[in-house]
């Protein structure tokens, strides 16, 4: 092998076992611990030995820029899972609540909207002062008597509102609608 192509391939297999070790360490993180093991004890140790022919190290500067490598890569792991439980008691305590808050006021105010329709419905519904109907008709009762129809939520309506499935697109979408909220207070504020 020249030597182009021997540093091409000691730095290719140095990456791929850092990969490798990092990819293990988080399988053992996420409680995949057969995945994990077998990344250690079988594609961990041909990378090593690969690498360890190309390397021109001798064995305890081998050693010693793995064990530097594997520190490296267990920091990096490590900072990612706080950095992930950070983000996800975030997500719970603040983003959670406060979509829960936006659903609520969503849900009450159609609340109120069927509210006035039920009200409207009951007062075409009721007889004038003094009168009582012929065959009066229970209203809402027993599961007999007028049905008031919820009011139809548009498709063009539905199709702009994330699913909560989507976590990232309803964050999309709640920082876009700050976005426009915030632009359109200071332009109303400019022309004051």
């Amino acid at each position: 092998m020249n030597v182009p192509n021997a540093s091409g391939e000691r730095i290719r297999l140095w990456k791929r076992i850092g990969e490798d070790f990092r990819q293990a360490c988080l399988l053992r993180r996420e409680g995949k611990g057969e995945e994990a093991t077998h990344i250690l004890e079988k594609r961990l140790p041909e990378m090593i030995a690969a690498w360890a022919r190309v390397c021109g190290l001798r064995e305890p500067e081998r050693r010693e820029r793995l064990n530097d490598l594997f520190e490296q890569e267990q920091r990096r792991v490590d900072d990612i899972w706080l950095s992930q439980q950070i983000i996800l008691r975030q997500m719970r305590d603040i983003l959670i609540p406060s979509l829960c808050l936006q659903v609520a006021e969503e849900v009450r105010d159609i609340m109120e909207l069927q509210m006035e329709h039920i009200t409207s419905a009951l007062a075409r519904l009721s007889p004038p002062r003094g009168r009582t109907p012929v065959h009066p008709e229970p209203v809402l009762a027993g599961g007999r008597g007028t049905i008031v129809k919820l009011p139809q939520v548009m498709p063009s309506e539905r199709a702009s509102t994330p699913s909560f499935e989507d976590l990232p697109a309803i964050i999309d979408e709640l920082i876009s609608r700050d976005l426009r909220e915030t632009a359109l207070n200071a332009r109303a504020a400019a022309l004051v």
